[in-house]
This record gives structure tokens, C-alpha cells and sequence, in this order.
């Protein structure tokens, strides 16, 4: 998928799941909280990649809109 260890593949994906609820992932608290978890663990295993995404998705989104 990525090149990123199968644990950083599905901590991203988890990631890109919350992100895509839009203005729900910023409010629920159950996704507020796997947001977080899955941030730390990608952190974990691969530093910088969630910032890297979430600046990946956004620009998606941008260039979509």
C-alpha cells in the first residue's frame, strides 16, 4: 500500500475513516478519541507520516472541491 510497516498502513487508514466524517470527526467523541490513538500510533511507528497525510488529504479534498 504505502511502503509504511502493515501496523502504520492501518493506523492511516483509521486515520483517513475519521477524517473522512467531515465536521462528525471533529465533534464525536468516540472518533475524536481513535483519532488520537490512531495519531500515536502512527507517530510511533513512522514520525511525521500523520502530519504528511493529513496534508495529503486536505489537498485532495482542496483540489476535489
Amino acid at each position: 500500500m504505502t511502503g509504511l510497516p502493515v501496523e502504520a498502513d492501518a493506523a492511516l487508514a483509521s486515520l483517513v475513516s475519521v477524517w473522512r466524517c467531515g465536521e462528525a470527526g471533529r465533534l464525536d467523541p468516540v472518533l475524536i478519541s481513535m483519532q488520537a490513538r490512531a495519531t500515536a500510533e502512527l507517530h510511533r511507528i513512522a514520525p511525521g507520516a500523520a502530519i504528511k497525510a493529513r496534508q495529503a488529504y486536505a489537498s485532495l479534498i482542496g483540489r476535489a472541491s
